[in-house]
């Protein structure tokens, strides 16, 4: 009898992150062979069929990362577009669970040619038994040792295949994934290991894989998605050293600005540390200063925050509610000024401004993060909305220290609150006036776009262009007058694994 543990791709905080790792049994820096040849299969799991697993359900964030790792290796020519296989289980649930998968999977590999490579991409829950034994969900697992795919299991459908790739390459998105990487490549249980098989996880055997919703995607898969897209290569080959790099890199900045508290085990901040199979790297740990005098308060052009600064109490100032705590600002002048600093990080690498996406999910992340980095050191202002305010603007001024030009208007005002608020939730402090100003902001910005479609519809004489309304550098649509979260896979409380 034993127990198993699941993450899901859903909820906040970091507790966290992704840690990529990339297990080879004889590592080669570049992959070679005939994109004519090459196959790949990717399940999405986004629904869970079984009553017992069914309100674990994972949206369609997992089809987003699948379709974008897909694309990019399609663009980057190492496959062609009518040599793929997405399933989806909200659309294809027979060919999603424990059965089905391993029909896909064995009916795609036996395509591949001798010269040619094997794609594996997984996005859903990982599984983890006892601590030592780990595995992927499929549509109908239910906590049985039948219903979910070990690492022996993978290499026991390549082997029934009669696979005859020159290479294999899995990408596995899921809580625990690094376990059933490093399983796959040397575990015990393999009895014939695969030469030529690669393994890229999102995190290690003890973390849990992260979703950010502003960003659309697992931090994984849009890096991994980037890196594939923006490494130079030839059709034909595949540099997965220098792609894993890349997105280890960027990875590494981007959740080096997301931090979370909680009351029973204080602040978290870890950094997502990639992994190269016999090769450690040190874990880099935050540093708090000490008691010492305050630093100023960042300076950021105050005119450029009207839609903020009219919401300041400013009797309230004068209490000092609105000063940042000096752990924020060292850790704020970290991000920017510090050469493995996130923002430096990904300014270095060309992302930061790429896209108004990145650019709203860092601005969230930082928020969060000074939030969580408040909570741990004086909860008795961290709920007033002039510490918000406070907090928007250093934020934005960091951000503009690295990316100078970057648009925050109302919109992202919000957008940020959201995500401060989120981290707030489980305090028991009395959030009722940020949530007024969050409705206030949502009633300004629904305002704004009822008035932007008018004078579009005025304009054109075209109805449908209601739909394409821009309120300054991004879309507002309905999704984005919701909540808007960070996603964790969030761990299930352990279950007896029935025999």
């Amino acid at each position: 009898m034993g127990t198993v543990q699941s993450d899901v791709a859903g909820v906040e905080e970091t507790e966290t992150g992704s840690d990529y790792v990339l297990v080879s049994t004889e590592a080669e820096k570049t992959l070679s062979f005939d994109p004519s040849q090459s196959y790949l299969v990717a399940f999405c799991i986004n629904r869970q069929t079984s009553p017992r697993f069914r309100h674990r359900q994972l949206n369609d964030t997992v089809v987003n990362d699948s379709f974008k790792v897909m694309s990019a290796l399609h663009e980057s020519g190492a496959l062609p577009r009518d040599n793929s296989n997405l399933i989806q289980a909200s659309i294809e649930p027979q060919d999603c669970t424990f059965q089905g998968m391993k029909k896909a999977f064995q009916r795609e590999a036996r395509k591949v040619g001798e010269g040619g490579a094997f794609f594996f991409h997984f996005s859903g829950h990982g599984i983890r038994v006892n601590n030592d034994q780990f595995g992927l969900a499929p549509v109908d697992f239910d906590y049985t040792t039948d219903t979910y795919v070990t690492a022996s299991v993978l290499s026991q459908w390549l082997c029934e295949a009669q696979c005859k790739a020159k290479f294999v390459l899995f990408t596995i998105d899921c809580c625990y994934a690094g376990g059933i990487a490093e399983a796959l490549t040397g575990g015990s249980d393999i009895l014939t290991p695969y030469p030529g098989l690669y393994v890229m996880a999102s995190c290690t055997a003890n973390e849990v894989s992260v979703i950010i919703g502003t960003l659309g995607n697992s931090i994984f898969c849009y890096f991994l998605a980037h890196s594939i897209s923006t490494t130079h290569s030839s059709p034909g080959q595949f540099p997965i050293q220098r792609i894993f790099d890349k997105c280890k890199k960027l990875s590494i900045a981007l959740s080096s600005l997301l931090l979370s508290y909680e009351k029973t085990s204080g602040l978290h901040w870890r950094t997502m540390q990639p992994e190269l199979t016999h090769s450690t790297l040190s874990e880099t740990v935050l540093q708090f200063t000490g008691e010492g005098s305050e630093d100023e308060q960042v300076d950021a052009g105050i005119m450029r925050f009207n839609y903020a600064t009219e919401l300041y109490d400013f009797a309230g100032g004068r209490e000092g509610v609105s000063r940042l705590d000096q752990k924020c600002l060292t850790w704020l002048e970290m991000t920017y000024s510090d050469s493995n600093g996130g923002l430096v990080q990904l300014k270095e690498e060309g992302v930061l401004g790429r896209d108004r996406c990145l650019t709203d999910t860092v601005l969230c992340c930082m928020l969060r993060s000074v939030a969580s980095i408040q909570l741990a050191c004086d909860q008795s202002t961290v709920a007033t909305p002039n510490l918000y305010i406070t907090s928007y603007m250093h934020v934005v001024a960091a951000i503009d220290i690295v990316q100078c030009g970057a648009q925050f208007q109302e919109r992202e005002f919000a957008l940020g609150l959201a995500y401060y608020l989120d981290c707030l939730l489980l305090s028991g402090l009395n959030m009722q006036p940020l949530k007024q100003i969050y409705h206030r902001l949502l009633g300004n910005l629904r305002a704004k776009l009822a008035a932007e479609t008018e004078k579009e519809m005025t304009d054109s004489g075209d109805m449908l262009q209601q739909s394409e309304v821009h309120l300054g550098p991004a879309s507002v649509s309905t999704a984005l007058l919701t909540w808007p979260t960070i996603q964790r896979w969030t761990p299930l409380e352990p279950h007896p694994l029935e025999q």
